[in-house]
C-alpha cells in the first residue's frame, strides 16, 4: 500500500496556528538529578536505620527534616526537567495541514518550498484503535515558511508520517505505516514472488529478526523512475507494513519496528 495521494482543491486552511520548538536538558541538570537522586537514597538509608532505635532524638529528627527538604527539591527539579522534555506548540507561529486534506490550492502547494531535510528528533504515537505505541522520526522544519506539518496524519490503522511534498497535483508524505491482521512469513514471500511474476523489479530482499518478530524488507520497481522500497514484520497478532519511497532509511524503520509495543 503506497503512501496516500491526495489532490488538493481549494479550500480553508486549519485556522489553528503553531510554532514548534523542542528544548534539550543541559548537561549540568542531568548531573544535579543524579546527584539529588543519590543523596535521597543515602539519606533514607539513615533514617531507616535509626527508625529501629529505642528512642528517638534530636539528631533523629533533623535527619528527617534534611530528608523532606531534599525530597521536595528532588520533586521539584524533576518537575522543571520534565517540563523541558516536551514537543510544544507556540501561538503566532506557521498553520498546521494535514497533509492529505484539501486545505491548499494546487498553485499553493506547487509553488511552495517544502522542506524535506531528515529526521532530528523521534515522537511518540498511539494508535487509537489496536493501542500500539512507537517512536517515528520528526523535523520541526518540516512544512513551509507558513504551513507546518503534525508528526503524525493518522488515520483508522494508518499511519502517514515524515516530510511532505508535492505529487500528482497535491501533497504526499515520506512514509507511511499499515496495521493490518497477521499473516505468516510464508505468505509474505509467496507475495513478494507474485509480484515478481508480475513485472515488478524485486531486489535488496532481506530477512531478520526484529523486536522478536520476522521482517521482510525489499525494494520494489516498475522500471520506471519510481521505486518504493517496504519493511514488512510479522507479529503474532499484526502484520506492520513500512513503506517509503526512497525517503526513510533502514535504520529509521528498524527503530520504528524496534519501539512497537502496546500501550499500557
Amino acid at each position: 500500500m503506497p503512501p496516500r495521494k491526495t489532490k488538493t482543491t481549494k479550500g480553508s486552511p486549519k485556522t489553528k496556528d503553531a510554532s514548534w520548538k523542542l528544548t534539550t536538558i543541559p548537561l549540568h541538570s542531568w548531573i544535579l538529578f543524579w546527584v539529588l537522586i543519590l543523596a535521597t537514597m543515602a539519606l533514607a538509608s539513615v533514617c531507616f536505620t535509626t527508625a529501629f532505635r529505642p528512642a528517638e532524638n534530636q539528631a533523629d529528627a533533623e535527619a528527617l527534616a534534611v530528608f523532606e527538604a531534599v525530597k521536595k527539591n528532588l520533586e521539584r527539579q524533576i518537575t522543571e526537567l520534565e517540563g523541558k522534555v516536551e514537543v510544544s506548540q507556540q501561538p503566532g507561529g506557521r498553520i498546521i495541514i494535514d497533509a492529505t486534506s484539501n486545505q491548499l490550492t494546487e498553485d499553493e502547494v506547487f509553488q511552495s518550498k517544502w522542506n524535506i531535510e531528515p529526521a532530528t528528533v523521534y515522537v511518540q504515537h498511539i494508535d487509537p484503535t489496536t493501542k500500539l505505541s512507537m517512536t517515528l522520526p520528526y523535523n520541526f522544519s518540516w512544512g513551509t515558511e507558513k504551513y507546518a506539518l503534525n508528526p503524525v496524519d493518522a488515520y483508522a490503522n494508518f499511519i502517514l508520517f515524515g516530510p511532505a511534498y508535492p505529487f500528482e497535483g497535491g501533497l504526499t508524505r515520506g512514509a507511511s505505516l499499515s496495521i493490518e491482521n497477521s499473516t505468516s512469513s510464508a505468505a509474505i514471500r509467496k507475495e513478494i514472488q507474485t509480484l515478481r511474476n508480475n513485472g515488478e523489479q524485486i531486489e535488496e530482499i532481506r530477512e531478520r529478526i526484529i523486536n522478536g518478530m520476522t521482517v521482510i524488507s525489499f525494494t520494489q520497481g516498475d522500471g520506471s523512475s519510481y521505486t518504493r522500497n517496504l519493511w514488512i514484520g510479522v507479529g503474532r497478532t499484526y502484520l506492520y507494513r513500512i513503506e517509503s519511497s526512497g525517503w526513510l532509511t533502514d535504520a529509521e524503520a528498524v527503530k520504528i519496528i524496534q519501539s512497537l509495543r502496546v500501550a499500557k
